[in-house]
């Protein structure tokens, strides 16, 4: 499905194939990997591939280039959202912000009316999940869970 973000080029979600998985997989380690050092001592492939098979992946694709991921989780009445990369190369294109709009359009499909996602208080994304109308609603030593209701 194809979403306009801004000015940018049209953005497509697509689901994840196996190919996708590498991709995946090295963009959520090259802009995560620092913060789970920092909080967890070190980066674990077995730990990302466990998410990953528990969860519905999308790829968000600009023309013919993979430039994000999505991963999602249905406990409904809850959607989670487990893992939202960009690629820092189209950072700061309006891309997190499109992708967070239409996931409001994705919970009915789920069966639910809240996004959760848990956020280190350090990482700059926390800012976009405020402006976009997420609340904390708890707060651990590194994280916070944040939740939106629609």
């Amino acid at each position: 499905m194809t979403m306009a973000a801004g000015s940018s080029p049209p953005l497509d979600l697509r689901s994840a194939t196996e190919e996708d998985f590498e991709f995946a997989h090295q963009l959520t380690r090259g802009n995560m990997e620092a913060y789970v050092i920092r909080h967890f001592g070190g980066w674990n492939c077995d730990i990302f591939t466990d998410n990953y098979h528990r969860g519905r992946n999308y790829i968000l694709w600009v023309s013919d280039a993979r430039v994000g991921y999505v991963r999602l989780r249905s406990e409904p009445p809850i959607l989670l959202l487990d893992d939202l990369q960009i690629a820092p190369s189209h950072q700061h294109c309006g891309f997190g912000s499109c992708i967070l709009s239409h996931l409001d359009t994705l919970l009915p499909e789920f069966g639910c009316h809240t996004i959760r996602l848990r956020v280190y208080h350090e990482n700059p994304a926390r800012r976009l999940y405020l402006r976009s109308g997420f609340q904390e609603v708890e707060r651990n030593e590194g994280t916070s869970y944040l939740h939106r209701t629609v």
